[in-house]
């Protein structure tokens, strides 16, 4: 192949395995085989005289990988379609490094400020639960999924995984930094994954009736649709829980099928096992007094986002896990499997029930967010840039909203002075 020859070079595949590599191809020595290109594929494919054409995807035996876009109906990940066929689809990774490299990041100041109302319905279970509420579009990813969505839905902050996935293309974003046990999926489960504290909401709902995908839990996997309900003009307060039906299922509910097997059970409470899962479904972190899968306490989501919208962002690193006391030699078992605790960090133990354990344990940070994940404590406005001048960790977009926070929001009390 000369040198002005560019394109996609598929080579070794005898072997059923494929190597393939991008960029402008080298001269080759006489003595090495000629290239050909074969009939059905494009002209930025050349092919080596000995290669099994039979294991070649047949996206990118006709497709040019330079201009080649995914169908629009794609599900959490790059160019699987859902219910398709991923060999005839394959992964659409080199698509993803092009929208990585369009897409403006957080620290350019990118995405819009304007207030989106949005519905968040989880499609996992029938009758399906939703929330309906209103966030600014300068909202981090990251931050929209720690400080809004887990609180809003009832779902555990900092203890599980998550994905967003750009309904338009296949897009995914993740905390990349996570630890989170059910983290060991994602590499399995996606071919290419943006870090979620890089891109904000603006960027990739611009416009009513844009739709976002999110997945809690890589492990159980439930699933929710982030849709623009309406774009917002006037409104004084950047984040809040509107309304909403049906909660969210107990923390560890083991998926979809599952639990949608117990929400039969509960709906006939002359099951025979009808007490054993309403016990079960009580003993969640995430569940307190009993449990109703069609309650939706609006004062108790509203309260959880304002606990949220004032505490620091979540550790990711550290996740929360649950513990048990070393019997006979002392100590926890979450000292020996957590990190060490660095400056800036304490943790946090949440007895559950027993004097013995198991313990719910969580690395906490003690300094205020960084800026450009940061929401205002008060409002939840994104990119605040003021701080607290007593404690130095609570963030907030203006005086107003900071006096406001302090008399009537509770900061009063809370606060504590830096050292």
């Amino acid at each position: 192949m000369s040198d002005k020859d560019e394109g996609t070079h598929i080579a070794g595949m005898s072997e059923a395995s494929s190597a393939l590599t991008s960029a402008a191809a080298a001269p080759t020595s006489a003595a090495a085989a000629p290239l050909r290109s074969s009939r059905g594929m494009g002209p930025f494919v050349h092919i080596d005289p000995h290669d099994d054409l039979s294991a070649i995807l047949r996206v990118i035996r006709e497709e040019d990988p330079a201009v080649w876009r995914p169908k629009a109906e794609v599900v959490d990940r790059w160019g699987v379609l859902e219910g398709g066929d991923q060999q005839e689809t394959g992964p659409d990774w080199r698509n993803g490094k092009m929208k990585s490299w369009r897409l403006p990041k957080t620290g350019r100041r990118s995405g819009t400020s304007r207030i989106m109302q949005l519905r968040c319905t989880c499609l996992s279970w029938i009758p399906p639960s939703g929330e309906r509420f209103k966030v600014s579009g300068g909202i981090v990813l990251n931050t929209l999924a720690d400080k809004v969505l887990m609180p809003i839905t009832g779902w555990v902050r900092n203890y599980h995984g998550y994905v967003f996935c750009d309904r338009r293309e296949g897009a995914c974003f993740v905390p990349k930094d996570s630890n989170a046990i059910d983290m060991m999926h994602v590499n399995f489960s996606y071919f290419y994954l943006m870090d979620d504290k890089k891109y904000k909401l603006g960027d990739l709902l611009t416009e009513k009736g844009a739709r976002l995908g999110w997945t809690y839990d890589i492990g159980d996997m439930w699933r929710h649709e982030l849709e623009v309900e309406n774009i917002l003009r006037g409104v004084n307060r950047a984040c809040e829980v509107l309304e909403g039906s049906g909660r969210c299922p107990p923390k560890d509910g083991h998926g979809n099928v599952r639990y949608n097997k117990t929400l039969q059970i509960l709906k006939n409470k002359k099951h025979p096992e009808y007490r054993k899962k309403l016990a079960e479904c009580g003993e969640a972190c995430n569940v307190t007094g009993r449990f109703d899968f069609t309650e939706f306490n609006l004062a108790d989501r509203q309260r959880a986002l304002k606990e949220a919208l004032a505490s620091t962002a979540s550790t990711q690193s550290e996740s929360k896990l649950y513990t048990s006391q070393l019997g006979g030699f002392g100590g926890n078992l979450g000292d020996l499997l957590r990190g060490r605790v660095g400056k800036g960090q304490r943790v946090v133990e949440n007895l559950q029930g027993f004097s013995n354990g198991p313990t719910l344990t969580e690395t906490i940070s003690t300094r205020a967010d960084k800026k450009d994940l940061s929401l205002c404590a008060n409002c939840g406005k994104p990119d605040a840039q003021s701080r607290c001048g007593r404690c130095r960790v609570l963030r907030y977009c203006s005086k107003e909203c900071q006096t406001l926070h302090w008399k009537g929001g509770g900061h009063k009390l809370a606060c504590v002075p830096k050292g």
